[in-house]
């Protein structure tokens, strides 16, 4: 449950069978938005080679 202008952080290894391209389309569906992604959890910046995945999203408030 998330009300509405909340966020959620998700977490996960980029190469465990769940490709990021399907989680992006996944977020698409689900009605919230990618506002920021990194590479770690201590925020170094999203590059294409990162084996991980931090995103940060938000459900629009209306």
């Amino acid at each position: 449950h998330l009300r509405p202008d909340g966020i959620v952080v998700v977490g996960f290894g980029a190469d465990r069978g769940y490709a990021l391209a399907a989680f992006d389309t996944d977020i698409e569906a689900s009605g919230l938005r990618r506002e920021h992604r990194f590479a770690t959890w201590d925020l170094r910046p999203w590059h294409p080679g990162a084996d991980f995945a931090v995103t940060v999203l938000r459900l629009p408030a209306e």
